[in-house]
This record gives C-alpha cells, structure tokens and sequence, in this order.
C-alpha cells in the first residue's frame, strides 16, 4: 500500500505506517508481532483447555463457555498476529482444533437479533476469511510514545524498542478520509466482527422448516476445513 509523507499534513494508512521509517523498522515491528502472537496462541489455548475442565464445577454456571468462547477469541487474534510467519499453519490448527472441541461441547449459533436478523460472529468461522480494516487520514497532530515529542523532531523510530516499550506514534487529532478493507492491516486485530446474513440464504440453506427468529446452529467447525480465503 502506498504512503505518501508530507511532514506535518502526512497522509498514511495504519496498514502501511512502518514504511514511513524503512526496512528495518518494519523486521522489528514483525517480530514483535510474532512474539505478542505466540504469546496469544499459548493463552488462547490454556483459556479453551481450562474452561473444558472447569465442565465439572457446579458453582460456575455459564462460565466454562463463557471462558471457551473468550479463548476462541484470544485464539482468532493470534492467528492474525502470526499471519505471514512459519507459525501461522500451526496456529490455524490449533484454532481449528479449539472450535471443534467448543462447538462439540456446548454448541453454536449464529446471532440473532429481532431488528437486525442473523449474523456469523464466530470468531474461527470470521477467521478463515482473511481482510481486515486500514483507516485513511490525515494527521495534524502526533507525539512520540517514548518522549511524547513530536515525530518530526525526535530520534526515536517507530516499531522499534526502547527498553521494554516499543515505539509508536500516537495520533492525537487527525482527520478520517476513508476506511478501505485490505488483506494485511497493519493492526492485526483489525478485523471484521461480524457477518450478516440474509433470510433468503438461511431460507434456501434450510428449507420449509426455517422460521425466522428461531435458532440456528452452526456447524462450520465440525465439518473438514477448506483453508483459508485470500479476498483481496
């Protein structure tokens, strides 16, 4: 994606900023991603594995699967943090594997709301479509976040670290001009939360017995994946 910089008025996309500061910035910034995404595969994984033995605990009604579902979550964002790394095939097992243990342990369905209808939130079902979200602007104003100077006139780089901080720029006022969907954002969290989905598809999908309102299940996990899906 191209970043145009233009000093103070800078135009940038959040999926390309590290190319504001080269090369180097930008292996930095990737390993960091890496390490902050093993440590979310190693997290999501525990969360999963402790709600399943927590089945047992009477006095914890609704928390397995609240626990399970929170770990799927941790799980999804892993993946993205380990998108273009050796580790990303592992960790989309791993997130395979955890949903198929919770879709056969509790169950899944799709979301429903009366004014809005149905809508795919399963994190390991939105996981394996991969686009994400860049947001276009111009920043007036930006500082540091190792010496809260401006950019501009610092010595600080950004994706790179300084102790135990890596360093960024923080927007302090900026003005939107576009939000475009892109397959590597340079934010990996950001990404779609959600999915609707029509009457008429669940209409044809089910057949006469579908009532709209009724709940629908999800059964994407216990059927063989097909991959991953490249949409741009």
């Amino acid at each position: 994606m191209t970043v145009v910089r233009t000093a103070r008025d800078t135009t940038a996309h959040i999926s390309g900023v590290a190319a504001l500061y080269g090369s180097g910035a930008f292996r930095t910034a990737h390993y960091i991603d890496v390490q902050r995404g093993q440590q979310k595969l190693q997290e999501g994984s525990r969360m999963v594995q402790k709600a399943i033995e927590l089945l047992d605990a009477v006095h914890l009604p609704g928390e397995p699967e609240r626990r399970a579902r929170k770990g799927l979550g941790i799980l999804r964002s892993a993946v993205d943090w380990l998108e273009d790394s050796d580790q990303f095939d592992h960790a989309h097992k791993v997130l395979d594997d955890a949903g198929r243990r919770v879709r056969t342990t509790f169950g899944c369905n799709l979301k429903f709301e009366p004014d809005e209808g149905y809508s795919q939130t399963c994190p390991v079902a939105l996981a394996h479509t991969r686009v994400g979200c860049s947001t276009g602007f111009i920043i007036e104003e930006s500082a540091c976040s190792i010496c809260g100077e401006d950019p501009e006139d610092c010595d600080h780089i950004s994706g790179q670290l300084y102790g135990d901080e890596v360093c960024g720029r923080l927007i302090t006022r900026a003005d939107l001009m576009e939000v475009s969907l892109v397959s590597r954002p340079r934010q990996p969290d950001a990404r779609i939360q959600s999915v609707s989905i029509t009457r008429d598809e669940l209409e044809s999908e089910l057949g006469p017995e579908f009532t709209f309102g009724m709940p629908v299940s999800c059964d994407k996990c216990l059927r063989e994946c097909n991959g991953m899906v490249e949409m741009l």
